[in-house]
């Protein structure tokens, strides 16, 4: 079974990943141009914002994505699937361009601690 698992991979899924990492660069280049700030350079599939540093509470992070429709870690750290759509990238783009317009419209933001995976 392992062995099939890592065939499957090799065939189908690392083909995928250099698009997979050219989205998350997209993506990140975005979120910069919105004013995030980007705590370690986008080498691969993941892209980790500091939500501190940009003072964005982890709960309305959370939920901006919810509404939506994306499902995220409050920690900031995003990563991409292979499986992810450029739909859905650009959801998570239009999520966290409402969120910083917001914040700096100075809406007051959900604060409430959150702790855990994705809620």
């Amino acid at each position: 079974m392992m062995a099939a698992a890592g065939l499957a991979a090799m065939e189908h899924t690392v083909s995928l990943l250099p698009g997979v990492h050219a989205l998350a660069r997209k993506v990140a280049d975005s979120l910069r141009e919105i004013g995030y700030t980007i705590s370690l350079p986008v080498q691969t599939n993941m892209i980790v914002l500091d939500l501190e540093k940009d003072g964005i509470p982890q709960a309305a992070f959370v939920n901006y994505a919810k509404r939506h429709g994306l499902l995220v870690f409050p920690s900031g750290r995003v990563v991409f699937h292979h499986q992810i759509s450029n739909e859905a990238a650009f959801s998570l783009v239009a999520a966290l361009r409402e969120l910083m317009q917001d914040k700096k419209a100075g809406k007051q933001l959900e604060a409430h601690k959150v702790s855990g995976g994705y809620t």
